[in-house]
């Protein structure tokens, strides 16, 4: 299943199916953002593709009785609508855009985008019938098979990526793949600069627990100096005792300051 970065907005039913096809038939590696904003604009969907690239997709929800008229590819005529609606090609292309400019300008990197335009509720032989052939080549349009067919789907994103990929791009991976990432999600970077101290102090003045000694043994043999205050002698005799049974699991036993293996147990 990919990775869903975004809740699945209810309010559109083309973009639902879409959203439940990336979700259920792309693998764990791609990456989904939905309805994210760039520019000011807000795409559909955008996938992250480890070894690939970015693929922008516009949704358009339209069934083959909501189209009147496909009069140029920028002037589209629906019963959905008072006024034409343009290219949703054009409009993907558009995002693409906007992610090859921020990519270049701000993070001085050239990763592959590219860009797709989806009818889930129009087949490809209704898309050429009432004439959005002209709008975009069926190669970068997905349709009402697609969608419905996993092997069709991962296969149409396949495709655009042989037809879209060149030498020139960066390819999808190491610091390319995580500053697109970076982007689009708030990624904690590793303390590298933590330390390990050489000692350390505990006060226990109402008791000790066990958990408490299993930390005082973890921190000695991890090299760490204990100092440790207690109330009761007997809490004492628990902590060395808890160190004992530790050294005798190990296959170690005291001499002295120093330790030494324990020949009488075997070696693993």
């Amino acid at each position: 299943m990919a990775k869903m970065m975004d809740i699945k907005d209810k309010t559109y039913a083309g973009e639902q199916r879409v959203y439940e096809c990336i979700e259920s038939n792309l693998p764990d590696e791609v990456i989904c953002y939905y309805n994210r904003e760039i520019n000011g604009r807000q795409f559909d969907f955008c996938l992250l593709i480890e070894h690939m690239g970015m693929l922008v997709i516009e949704v358009k929800g339209w069934s083959f009785s909501n189209i009147i008229r496909v009069i140029s590819p920028d002037i589209i005529e629906t019963n959905l609508y008072q006024d034409p609606v343009g290219s949703p090609k054009k409009q993907a292309r558009s995002y693409k855009f906007e992610l090859v400019n921020i990519c270049n300008n701000k993070y001085c990197i050239n990763p592959l985008v590219m860009d797709m335009v989806c009818y889930p509720f129009l087949s490809e032989y209704e898309y050429k019938k009432c004439g959005l052939n002209i709008v975009s080549e069926p190669e970068f349009t997905l349709f009402a098979e697609d969608i419905e067919n996993p092997m069709k789907f991962a296969k149409k994103i396949a495709s655009v990526y042989q037809k879209s990929n060149q030498t020139i791009y960066d390819k999808m991976v190491g610091d390319v793949y995580i500053t697109c990432r970076k982007h689009f999600e708030v990624i904690k970077e590793p303390n590298n600069d933590m330390t390990i101290p050489y000692s350390e102090l505990r006060v226990y003045p109402d008791g000790i627990s066990i958990s408490d000694i299993g930390s005082i043994v973890t921190a000695y043999f991890s090299g760490i100096k204990q100092s440790i205050f207690v109330s009761r002698e007997e809490e004492v005799k628990q902590i060395v005792q808890n160190i004992s049974n530790k050294f005798d699991d190990e296959g170690l036993y005291l001499k002295g300051r120093n330790f030494i293996i324990n020949s009488n147990k075997k070696m693993k």
